[in-house]
């Protein structure tokens, strides 16, 4: 098995290089929407009085709405890749929740928790199937 190893050690370094940049996941994106979305209301909120001039604009409220349905379409889809990622867990949602959702950070995360309760349950149901189907070949 070492010698196999061996072989094909160079493969290792050059796909450790590569896998960052060339084939990009949801789940490496999370942090950085859930970014721009505090960026937003913290310009939004900003006591500043050229910021504030600014906010009264119609293009920052577009902007605003646009990316609001952006994220109501993908967070959640987002934060469950994120959490489904070994390195994060749900320490990514955890730590990002009361961030966005002071107000009801446990909510959201419990709605994260359901998500994944539900995955690994419909996956389990499909399992079960398949190995019944298996058995009566």
């Amino acid at each position: 098995m070492l010698k196999t190893a061996m072989i094909y050690k160079d493969v290792f370094s050059r796909l450790k290089h590569r896998e960052p940049t060339k084939y990009p996941t949801v789940n490496l994106y999370f942090k950085n929407i859930c970014a721009i979305r505090l960026t937003i209301y913290d310009w939004l909120s900003s006591e500043q009085e050229e910021v504030q001039a600014t906010n009264r604009t119609t293009t920052t409220l577009r902007m605003q709405t646009k990316f609001e349905k952006y994220w109501d379409t993908m967070h959640g889809l987002m934060g469950v890749a994120s959490s489904l990622d070994p390195r994060y867990k749900m320490k990514q949602i955890e730590f990002l929740c009361p961030l966005i959702y002071p107000n009801n950070a446990t909510q959201e995360i419990k709605k994260y928790k359901d998500i994944l309760y539900e995955l690994v349950k419909d996956i389990s149901q499909n399992l079960n199937k398949v190995n019944r189907c298996n058995l009566n070949l």
